[in-house]
């Protein structure tokens, strides 16, 4: 991105920090603890990198904005050069995988942070041109992949399910989410999971074309008035259905309705939000699902969205600890898990840096010598999956759902 710098310069208005996240940003000691945290500093070794640096630049904005010396002498301006470095690492060098959180010796909530800092950028025009596909498809078909509402129920067809339900009133509703419905790699999940549904004998439907994406790429490109049009449709659609739970499979689905709707929406949603893995962990306590517990060696990478920023930890391990006798815990797993490079729509802005991330994950897991590595997100599997061809590992990429089938009685 080019500009005049000799013209371009910009009065920046930093919107959506609160109260609490105003005395946050000065609470920064600018130790860089969380440096050692972040999985991309410790990929690039770059000091603009380290979550600090970028706490400081927002600092800086903010203090150009408001507080003693703008109440004197007026606001400053930032140059487009300034901008532009900080659009460069906020968007490329980052995944919003909260990590940084975990480091932060105040105990800072950055990645909330990180959010604004993106959001201020984009409403000055700061996107990376590689974002701005997304953006258009987001407007246009309603999902990151340009694919459209029309083509929701495209895997129902290509895995042949049988006995769908779709935009019935019922008790629960199947939100596939667009990595699923979309991406042949992951589209047997939602089969798998429609099947065990109707196992366990639960009323289900799918919202077919009324489903839009959850707006979690909103969120990432910094548009938050975009998202929220996107979470009122969703929530709408749902409560007009009388769902009094909707079932997600993928982590970034479930942290956005769960936890962001009801922030951004400034309501609770008449409706619980629950990751299946959950359901099915419970369905497999209570005897509705029986499987047969065997012995390969396998280790779950726990998704960012769903364990750090989700608080789903104990369940997955239970669940697979049901199905196996031979289960390692890999080095920086739970709260401290290690972003397998699959969000912030890093394979978009920086897919040099996302394989880099992926390969030193799965290399984690090979290490250990498992036959196969476990997740819980389509954006895990598909970053993991990647990384596991490139690096011709002997080893499996699955999801917790797809283990669970192979352990079933038939």
């Amino acid at each position: 991105m080019v500009f005049d710098l000799q013209e371009k310069f910009f009065k920046v208005s930093v919107q959506g920090l609160n109260r609490f996240q105003a005395v946050e940003l000065d609470n920064c000691i600018g130790c860089a603890t969380c440096a050692e945290a972040c999985p991309i500093y410790k990929c690039t070794l770059n000091p603009k990198c380290v979550p600090a640096w970028k706490v400081k630049s927002l600092r800086r904005l903010v203090n150009r904005e408001k507080g003693f010396f703008p109440l004197l002498f007026g606001s400053r301006k930032t140059s487009a050069t300034e901008l532009s470095e900080m659009m460069e690492y906020v968007f490329k060098y980052c995944t919003l995988c909260g990590r940084c959180m975990e480091g932060c010796a105040p105990g800072m909530q950055n990645q909330e942070l990180f959010e604004i800092m993106r959001e201020t950028l984009y409403k000055l025009g700061f996107l990376p041109d590689k974002l701005k596909n997304i953006r258009s498809s987001l407007e246009e078909s309603k999902d990151p992949y340009n694919m459209g509402v029309k083509a929701r129920l495209y895997w129902v067809k290509r895995t042949k399910l049988k006995g769908v339900r779709v935009g019935e009133k019922t008790k629960y509703i199947f939100f596939v989410g667009c990595s699923s419905a979309f991406k042949k790699i992951n589209r047997m999940v939602p089969f798998h999971v429609s099947n065990l549904l109707s196992m366990a004998g639960v009323k289900w439907s799918l919202l077919g074309e009324d489903e839009w994406c959850c707006g979690s790429p909103w969120l990432m490109l910094g548009d938050r008035e975009k998202f929220k049009e996107f979470a009122l449709h969703n929530t709408h659609v749902i409560e007009e259905k009388e769902a009094e739970t909707v079932l997600v499979a993928c982590a970034s689905c479930y942290r956005t309705m769960k936890y962001v709707y009801p922030r951004i929406l400034r309501r609770k949603p008449s409706f619980e939000v629950k990751h299946v893995i959950e359901l099915l962990n419970d369905f497999i306590q209570q005897g509705k699902i029986r499987p047969i517990k065997g012995n390969m060696k396998v280790t779950y990478h726990d998704p960012c969205e769903l364990s750090r920023l989700g608080g789903i930890i104990k369940e997955p391990r239970s669940l697979i600890k049901a199905l196996t006798s031979n289960f390692i815990e890999i080095k920086e797993n739970g709260l401290r898990t290690r972003c397998c490079g699959g969000g912030g729509l890093l394979s978009i802005s920086n897919a040099e840096l996302q394989i880099s991330l992926a390969k030193k994950r799965i290399q984690q897991a090979a290490d250990l010598g498992v036959e196969a590595i476990l997740s819980a997100c389509p954006s895990c599997r598909m970053s993991l999956t990647q990384a596991n061809e490139l690096l011709q590992l002997n080893m499996k990429v699955m999801d917790v759902v797809e283990f669970l089938v192979e352990h079933l009685k038939t």
